[in-house]
């Protein structure tokens, strides 16, 4: 009788040619070991707009919202990412709850979440500078979500794009101020500024037709100023149930971080009852709400 990791193997190579072939070199990801880190300089790429705004994309029955954007270096590459979350408008409900832990017992936190469908769809990736053709090669996006309402999509940037990246990053200058907040037509925006910018577009990648996306501006902008200790956070209770029951509680529990040293934070909220609560800490730039 053989050995069952010489079973494992007979069936290892058995099963071998009936995978998909290995990616081409172009489409493997640097490895994770070698870690990611921020641009240096001093701009920062961020979805252009307001701070704040949201940016949507309609497909069918559901809807991308896109909250962020970032530019970042890994393995020597730089990538794009976007940070966005999925609705529906067919009576899907997001939810979660919860469920005993590991060693028996009622736990609190949030263990079982829904996972839209839009967040296992393989998108491409194509970048252009304003008023340009798309940079090619056209790469594969890579999606991870933690949390199931939120996922991060990552593309990584054709080589003259980062090279025009770094250029700008590295180069001490800043064209970014002179960038229009509104996501005015490149025909519009200076030409010091459409240097510091560029489109994404994510495509399917499956032949499923009904998502046809406009791009995505993402321009440099000024380096902000660093924070210490920053925190964010999704509230788990509506807010107008939890008022009733301590009224000011989510006030007090700002406030309370805010004294520990916390100097912004960062509130996910599923659905909208938290905004009038916050607005004052908005005002004031020490949350950002989403």
């Amino acid at each position: 009788e053989l050995h069952p990791v010489r079973r494992l193997v007979m069936f290892a190579h058995a099963i071998r040619p009936l995978l998909p072939p290995a990616p081409p070199p172009e489409e493997l990801w640097p490895s994770a070991a070698a870690g990611a880190r921020a641009l240096e300089g001093p701009e920062v790429y961020r979805l252009c707009g307001l701070q704040g705004s949201i940016i949507h994309r309609r497909t069918g029955h559901v809807e991308l919202h896109f909250l962020a954007a970032d530019v970042a270096e890994m393995g020597g590459e730089l990538i794009v990412e976007l940070l966005w979350v999925a609705t529906s408008d067919d009576q899907c409900i997001m939810v979660g709850t919860n469920d005993r832990g590991p060693h028996g017992g009622k736990v609190y936190y949030s263990f079982l979440h829904t996972l839209p469908a839009a967040h296992l769809q393989h998108w491409r990736c194509e970048v252009a500078f304003p008023g340009s053709l798309p940079e090619v090669p056209v790469t594969h996006a890579v999606t991870n979500s933690f949390s199931g309402f939120t996922s991060v999509t990552a593309c990584r940037l054709p080589a003259s794009v980062a090279g025009r990246i770094r250029a700008s990053t590295e180069g001490g200058s800043s064209s970014a101020q002179t960038f229009p907040e509104s996501l005015a037509p490149a025909s519009l925006a200076p030409l010091s500024a459409r240097r510091s910018a560029f489109e994404l577009t994510l495509s399917q990648d499956t032949g499923v037709q009904g998502y046809e996306p406009e791009a995505f501006r993402i321009c440099a902008m000024p380096r902000p100023r660093r924070r210490k200790i920053v925190a964010c956070s999704a509230p788990l209770h509506g807010a107008n149930r939890m008022h009733r029951i301590a009224p000011a509680l989510v006030e007090d529990w700002l406030n309370y971080h805010f004294m520990l040293g916390i100097e912004h934070f960062t509130l996910y909220d599923s659905d909208g009852s938290y905004g009038p609560f916050v607005k004052q800490f908005v005002d004031k730039g020490l949350v950002t709400y989403y």
